[in-house]
């Protein structure tokens, strides 16, 4: 019997941990769609995939953000998830320090309208302190300026602006890629 509990787990750890959040379109906002979380395990990275529409041809910035509540709408997210508490920077710009919330900070609607992207992501996990469930994804009105804008709201923010829509990040029972 102690083997096949062994085994269980096992194909369990391999199964690995699934998320999802789910933005829904709104009257006032044009932004929505799916960004579906996977990871195998605590020792790989979380493997994200995006599938959102919104406006035709415009910038929006991405995060995590620390908080699944949603009392107050977007506004009671707190702040970019930062468990590192560093300052504000980009996935793309690795010398820098980031948030491990800071995602890939934008997303570039094409002229359709959608975006669609899938990459890989050491700094968030689904197993342990790092854990991003129960989180929040926060879509905001302005493009992240990664870090690099002249301001200190620019290494807090990346200046992305209002929030324009959000959703907590919830355990999904399957993969979906």
């Amino acid at each position: 019997m102690g083997n096949s509990g062994s085994s269980e787990n096992n194909s369990h750890e391999n199964k690995g941990r699934n998320a999802i959040c789910i933005l829904q379109k709104q009257p006032n906002n044009l932004i929505y769609g799916i960004v579906k979380f996977h990871q195998c395990s605590l020792q790989h990275p979380v493997k994200i995939m995006f599938r959102l529409s919104g406006p035709a041809n415009q910038v929006h910035a991405i995060h995590i953000h620390e908080y699944g509540d949603l009392t107050n709408g977007c506004e009671s997210m707190g702040k970019h998830f930062n468990p590192d508490n560093t300052t504000h920077g980009s996935y793309f710009y690795r010398d820098n320090p980031r948030h491990a919330g800071d995602l890939i900070n934008n997303l570039k609607f094409d002229q359709y309208g959608k975006f669609e992207y899938t990459y890989e992501d050491y700094s968030i996990s689904l197993f342990d302190d790092r854990n991003i469930i129960g989180r929040s994804i926060v879509i905001h009105e302005g493009q992240d300026d990664l870090g690099r804008g002249q301001d200190k709201e620019s290494l807090i923010s990346g200046n992305a602006g209002k929030r324009v829509t959000c959703n907590i990040i919830g355990i999904s029972e399957t993969k979906h890629f």
